[in-house]
């Protein structure tokens, strides 16, 4: 179902000015893309809202994308120092015992215990 303001866009896509390299009014423009911007928001499709105005879907892409905010922006963060590493070790006993994740000091005071 095409609501009041869509058919009202339909009707004045139709009467502008047609040919190659005429460009469409600024109110136009700006009355279109903020119909494609609602609609697309709303979970409609580009080439859908489109098809609706009868508007070319191509043109509908170019013009939503260039009213978009930019993509990259600076944005505020915090710098902190990382945890120290930590360095670990494995031992693997004659039997095929696997004990991993151990520090340095852990795995000499294990040594010394098995000795």
């Amino acid at each position: 179902m095409i609501d009041h303001e869509a058919r009202a866009i339909r009707g004045q896509l139709a009467t502008r000015d047609r040919g190659r390299g005429k460009r469409y009014p600024e109110g136009l423009r700006t009355r279109v893309t903020a119909w494609l911007q609602r609609q697309v928001a709303g979970g409609t499709t580009i080439q859908a809202a489109a098809a609706v105005i009868a508007f070319d879907n191509e043109t509908a892409r170019r013009w939503l994308r260039a009213s978009a905010p930019p993509a990259t922006a600076l944005v505020a963060v915090e710098v902190v120092a990382a945890p120290p590493a930590q360095r670990t070790v494995s031992i693997v006993s004659p039997a095929g015992y696997r004990i991993d994740g151990l520090t340095l000091e852990e795995a000499a005071g294990l040594l010394r215990r098995m000795a």
